[in-house]
């Protein structure tokens, strides 16, 4: 367990360090280095997630759906930043990974929630909660994103409603779970920050590459500090994801 615990500080600590160097070599264009670096990040991430399963000896259903989640997070991290051709279909891809990743995280949550506390897959706070977030989120997409010619619009909206169920399960599992008294506040601040985390780096990186112009002004979101926001969002999102592994076992 030692040397588990040695090799996921080492592990954090290589993260802090790379992210900043992955950021400088990703603007203001997308570089073979940035890739090789945000691929080092990525991995790093799960292996984070596998040296908790180890460390909590925790190889149960909800463990092995959120190492999904995190194995297809890591090839949407390759899909969206490859400098390959045609760019709209590696693009495409990479948004149908992370899709697919929210689907088992979402997958384990609403499993650890029926295991530890004989939750359904909804609840009516969930429910509404989804529901007004995703009308906000379609809201400020037809305000502040493209929509003329924009191809991937019916994609994001199908990849809005993903990641908003899945950050509404995430903080209504820790919220239930804490009040449940079967987990200290630490444990679900874990579960609940990865999730909401998670979607405000995804709602960033929305703006960054389809925020809406103004006349001859170019996109005010294409900036180095949103893309530096929605960066250090995303990896912290996944590590505090794959420390729930530590506590919620299922």
């Amino acid at each position: 367990m030692l040397f588990e615990i040695i090799a996921s500080c080492f592990c954090l600590l290589v993260m802090v360090i790379f992210v900043p160097q992955f950021l400088k070599a990703a603007w203001p264009e997308k570089t073979n280095k940035s890739l090789l670096l945000k691929m080092l990040c990525a991995t790093l991430f799960v292996a984070i997630a596998v040296l908790q399963m180890r460390i909590a000896d925790n190889f149960g259903a909800f463990a092995t759906r959120m190492m999904w989640g995190f194995v297809l997070s890591w090839f949407g991290d390759l899909f969206l930043h490859v400098r390959l051709k045609p760019k709209e279909l590696w693009y495409a891809l990479g948004v149908a990974a992370f899709f697919g990743g929210h689907m088992f995280f979402i997958s384990g949550y609403t499993l650890a929630g029926d295991k530890l506390l004989g939750l359904s897959f909804w609840s009516a706070p969930e429910m509404f909660a989804v529901a007004a977030l995703l009308t906000t989120a379609v809201v400020l997409i037809f305000k502040k994103v493209k929509v003329h010619g924009n191809r991937f619009l019916p994609l994001l909206l199908i990849y809005a409603v993903a990641v908003i169920t899945m950050m509404v399960k995430a903080v209504g599992l820790s919220v239930r779970l804490f009040a449940d008294g079967q987990q200290p506040w630490y444990a679900m601040l874990l579960l609940g920050a990865g999730g909401i985390c998670f979607a405000l780096s995804d709602f960033l990186l929305l703006l960054f590459d389809f925020g809406r112009k103004r006349k001859d002004k170019p996109n005010r979101f294409h900036s180095y500090k949103i893309k530096s926001v929605y960066i250090w969002a995303y990896f912290i999102a996944q590590v505090l994801l794959g420390l729930t592994i530590l506590y919620i076992k299922a």
